[in-house]
């Protein structure tokens, strides 16, 4: 069994009683739904033992080839006593859930006091350091917040809003933390900027002092490579008009009523008609406002084919690749190759990026189910590193946007 490891409160589980049945999944199925927090759930045969092992509120951790899978708590427990074998004892079995940390977000309250006019970054960490979870915030570090008035209201719903307003996601890592993410930082470190990334602004522009300028690093992290063969079924292709945005309306500012700024794409208007969306948000300026709502724009005013979810098993991966794949988080890309024409994208290869994960130990198998999006929804567009040294902005065709080049082979 490639489950190497089961711990309530740091304390290893016989594995000799947990048969060949474990799932564990982590982030959500689609870019369109909320956050989901992670869940874990397995059986343990308990038969003969004088007391139950497991308690509603342990801590549960999974392992899967020493790689840790799950960190979350036990939220639900079924006891059952199974028909016996012959002249043996019946059987008792303790199926055992767990859920993740992300699941407390809705439990735990902030905002009590309000928030001061401060930028995307500051107000997530003074949202989440009263939880005295440990976390992770990688958020564009540029966007700027009105003051918020005292709203003592969950910490799931203060970062829901956060999220709607910039454009970001929430989920639970398998070590148990929580990660905050902008979709613009999806892949992307940010810097210590530059003189050459300001070419309008002066000091008086600028908030903060020298080390708080920064600027996203030119690099994103390579894709990792899901091989046709390594891939359990073909996946499938689909798209739909229910996504398509084309008329964007922002609110931003303290007057009252907001100011707005609207962006639209009138080519896909005259294609799908109008198809219009009002965010009203608690961005501070037009800049932030015109940013959001052109990058909604930029995503989803166009047909996006979706491979949607990939089924790989592991076990069939060499150990470099298992470790690639053991290692993806939500925000991650992956690249698979091999799929056979006609498709969408009429070409063998698929980048898309990670939206969460489930591991299925089952019945001698150990598969993972990824689910993807197009990577247009997290701006993960190819970068200029990414390019081939011989590219020319004469060898692209005049009907391409750089939101087409996902591929290096895009740029042909």
């Amino acid at each position: 069994m490639t489950v190497t490891a089961v711990r309530v409160n740091s304390t290893p589980l016989n594995l000799d009683d947990i048969p060949y049945s474990v799932t564990v999944s982590h982030g959500r199925n689609d870019i369109t739904s909320g956050p989901q927090p992670g869940l874990a759930q397995l059986d343990l045969f308990i038969t003969g033992q004088a007391t139950i092992p497991v308690s509603l509120g342990d801590t549960l951790e999974i392992d899967a080839y020493s790689t840790t899978r799950f960190t979350g708590t036990v939220s639900d427990l079924v006891l059952e006593h199974m028909p016996p074998a012959q002249d043996a004892d019946p059987m008792t079995r303790l199926t055992i859930t767990g859920i993740g940390p992300l699941a407390r977000l809705g439990r735990l309250y902030a905002g009590e006091s309000g928030f001061p006019a401060e930028d995307l970054d500051v107000r997530v960490a003074a949202i989440l350091d009263t939880t005295g979870l440990t976390y992770v915030a990688e958020t564009d570090p540029d966007i700027a917040l009105n003051a918020y008035d005292p709203n003592y209201d969950t910490v799931a719903s203060l970062l829901a809003e956060l999220c709607e307003w910039t454009g970001a996601t929430v989920y639970d890592m398998p070590d148990g933390s929580v990660r905050f993410e902008s979709y613009t930082r999806r892949g992307y470190d940010y810097s210590n900027a530059i003189w050459s990334d300001y070419i309008t602004e002066t000091w008086d522009d600028l908030l903060g002092t020298w080390a708080n300028q920064t600027s996203a690093g030119s690099a994103a992290p390579t894709p990792v490579e899901l091989p046709a063969g390594s891939v359990v079924w073909e996946p499938t292709w689909q798209t739909t008009a229910n996504t398509i945005l084309n008329d964007v309306t922002v609110t931003y500012g303290t007057a009252d009523p907001q100011l707005t700024e609207q962006v639209t794409d009138t080519a896909s208007i005259a294609l799908f008609d109008r198809r219009a969306v009002e965010l009203e948000t608690g961005l501070a300026n037009d800049y932030d406002a015109t940013r959001r709502a052109q990058l909604v724009i930029t995503s989803q005013a166009a047909e996006r084919w979706q491979l949607g979810q990939v089924t790989v098993l592991l076990d069939e991966l060499t150990a470099g690749q298992r470790t690639s794949v053991l290692g993806l988080r939500e925000g991650g890309r992956v690249l698979i190759t091999g799929l056979p024409q006609p498709n969408p994208q009429n070409t063998a290869e698929f980048v898309g990026v990670v939206e969460g994960w489930t591991d299925q130990f089952v019945d001698g198998f150990h598969t993972t189910t990824i689910s993807l999006s197009d990577p247009r929804y997290s701006y993960a567009v190819i970068s200029w590193a990414d390019a081939p040294a011989t590219a020319t902005w004469g060898g692209v065709s005049v009907t391409k946007t750089w939101a087409d080049i996902i591929l290096p082979a895009d740029l042909e």
